[in-house]
């Protein structure tokens, strides 16, 4: 608990500021639920807030499954600069629905660990990390 996230996220429609904050861990091992917090702002107006609840064993699932649906999937191990920090990560590259995709992953990133997702003919990172901590 306490440990957050900030993005920049790019839509068709313009620029939205998200983070995501950790409110409580319950249990333990793989049955542990994590309840994040997620506030959507645009222009610094909270447009979007909820708490979403999810195993830790249903999110692993979820990201395998998704993997197992991606085209042209490739994997290597990167360093990328964070807000002037140099971070080891794990560069995932796919294919999703005809639109090349890369996501950029560090176990030193609190949540899902994304530090970058882009995302075929889109001008910049569809979602890219501002700020996280503790």
């Amino acid at each position: 608990p306490g440990q957050w996230g900030r993005y920049r996220s790019l839509t068709r429609v313009g620029e939205v500021m998200q983070k995501q904050s950790v409110v409580y861990i319950s249990g333990v091992g793989d049955g542990r639920t994590i309840t994040i917090k997620t506030e959507m702002s645009s222009d610094d107006e909270v447009v979007d807030e909820r708490t979403d609840a999810i195993t830790y064993r249903r999110a692993v699932e979820e990201q395998i499954a998704a993997l197992r649906e991606a085209e042209d999937l490739r994997i290597d191990t990167v360093t990328i600069d964070v807000k002037g920090r140099e971070m080891e990560a794990v560069k995932v590259e796919f294919t999703d629905d005809g639109q090349p995709c890369r996501i950029f992953l560090s176990e030193n990133v609190p949540l899902v660990g994304m530090i970058r997702m882009e995302v075929g003919d889109m001008d910049g990172p569809a979602m890219e990390l501002i700020d996280f901590g503790n």
